[in-house]
């Protein structure tokens, strides 16, 4: 009886100190990216096949991007690409 109290008293202070020291969410800032989302409108109609825009974010950055979402009936040239001075120019094609 009494080794099955150490073994419980054991077991309960090695799952505190281990909860303790799982705790801990700087991971959560390590890979954290900037998500954009349109809030302009682009009017598209089923007899254009493809469309070219220029989509100015409010960063004023240079570097690269990559679209993530995007409807089926749509085909983008390029999934990544180069935002220069917060300005992109996309591709695509309407399926």
């Amino acid at each position: 009886f009494i080794r099955m109290k150490r073994l419980l008293y054991f077991t309960i202070i090695l799952g505190f100190i281990l909860a303790i020291t799982s705790c801990n969410d700087d991971f959560l800032d390590k890979n954290q990216r900037a998500m954009y989302s349109a809030t302009d409108t682009l009017f598209l109609n089923n007899s254009m096949e493809t469309a070219n825009i220029t989509y100015t974010l409010p960063s004023s950055e240079s570097c690269n991007y990559s679209i993530y979402m995007f409807p089926t009936w749509l085909s983008f040239n390029s999934m990544n690409g180069e935002m220069t001075n917060g300005t992109i120019q996309l591709s695509f094609a309407i399926k």
